[in-house]
């Protein structure tokens, strides 16, 4: 069964764009097994902030979990050598 995950970002007004860009270049979710695709859309109607929306559509709850699995690897990674680089 198909998985839909959405993600909103409230971000200050003038900066969802920078978000969006973000989103559009290369990303390893584009390579991740059982991505379907993803949108992203932006609400600009609120005169102070601005909303980023992500829809990313996934084939299985499976393909989702692997994704969440592979981006905690990832972060635990980068903070582990980030530890590293302040001790020396």
């Amino acid at each position: 069964m198909m998985l839909i995950q959405t993600r909103s970002m409230i971000i200050q007004k003038g900066y969802s764009d920078q978000v969006v860009e973000r989103w559009s270049g290369p990303s390893p979710i584009m390579e991740m097994p059982g991505l379907i695709d993803f949108s992203v859309m932006v609400n600009k109607r609120n005169k102070e902030q601005e909303e980023v929306l992500v829809i990313i559509r996934w084939e299985s709850e499976e393909a989702w979990k692997n994704w969440e699995k592979a981006m905690y690897i990832s972060k635990a990674t980068v903070r582990k050598n980030r530890k590293r680089s302040q001790t020396i």
